[in-house]
């Protein structure tokens, strides 16, 4: 009997298709609605929390993610306020293209580009 050959190439593929997986204590979310490093959460780290309000208003907070799990067609992220003390949850629907975020949940500085501290100037005037 020969041994089948395994394509692991194929198999991680297969899992990065499926958008979300948790593995070795940290989670992989490519969904919209997250911006982070190579789309890798670590339970524990600190991350910001924008809610998108009625009326185009945002409301910021500082988080501790602590988890995230799907269940039928949502994507669900447990996160902690650092502020309030307050364990939050947002859902995600992840069976549409078109579904538009009502939240982000971002890495700290996931927006500041890398400054060169040989290139920065300070001006006094």
């Amino acid at each position: 009997m020969k041994a089948e050959e395994v394509n692991i190439k194929n198999i991680i593929q297969k899992i990065i298709s499926n958008n979300f997986f948790h593995i070795d204590g940290m989670f992989y979310i490519n969904y919209d609605c997250i911006f982070s490093e190579n789309q890798l959460v670590f339970p524990l780290r600190t991350y910001d929390l924008l809610d998108f309000l009625d009326g185009g208003d945002i409301r910021y907070r500082t988080v501790k993610f602590y988890h995230a799990f799907k269940k039928g067609i949502y994507l669900t992220v447990v996160i902690l306020d650092v502020n309030t003390g307050k364990i939050l949850h947002r859902k995600h629907r992840i069976n549409n293209d078109n579904q538009i975020c009502s939240w982000l949940l971002m890495e700290t500085d996931y927006l500041m580009p890398e400054v060169d501290d040989e290139k920065v100037h300070f001006v006094t005037k």
